[in-house]
């Protein structure tokens, strides 16, 4: 819906954070965009793990495309009433399940350019306030 609503690219919509959301104003702000990246080995090499392959890369959160790319944006009463109900069913159901939620957070680190990057770490709900992590998405 956040999409369709407001002509997100799928890499800013998959970025936003409750607290890119202004519900009083009914604007969100386009301030990052998410990212696989490669963190540490070639992307494209495959390491054999206990007859599984697994990838060395994860998501992060990066800055958008371009200088005009970060903007803010205005959405109407169907967008804000079902981000209303979707934030109300995140919060029932880490209050329901606990430590059995899983949470992301975002691990801050820098890529070969030197630019901060933020890797995207999910963690069980129990662990909401580890000092290395900046902030909870």
């Amino acid at each position: 819906m956040i999409g369709f609503y407001t002509g997100l690219r799928i890499s800013e919509a998959f970025a936003l954070t409750w607290d890119d959301i202004d519900f009083e104003k009914r604007t969100l702000s386009v301030n990052k965009q998410v990212v696989k990246r490669n963190f540490g080995a070639d992307v494209r090499k495959v390491v054999e793990k206990k007859g599984k392959k697994e990838q060395r890369s994860s998501w992060y959160f990066t800055t958008p495309k371009t200088e005009a790319s970060a903007r803010t944006i205005p959405f109407g009463d169907t967008l804000y009433q079902a981000l209303k109900q979707e934030k109300t069913e995140q919060m029932k159901n880490e209050m329901k399940y606990g430590e059995f939620y899983t949470i992301h957070v975002l691990k801050k680190e820098i890529d070969k350019k030197g630019n901060d990057m933020f890797r995207i770490v999910p963690v069980p709900g129990a662990f909401p306030n580890l000092s290395v992590w900046n902030k909870r998405t």
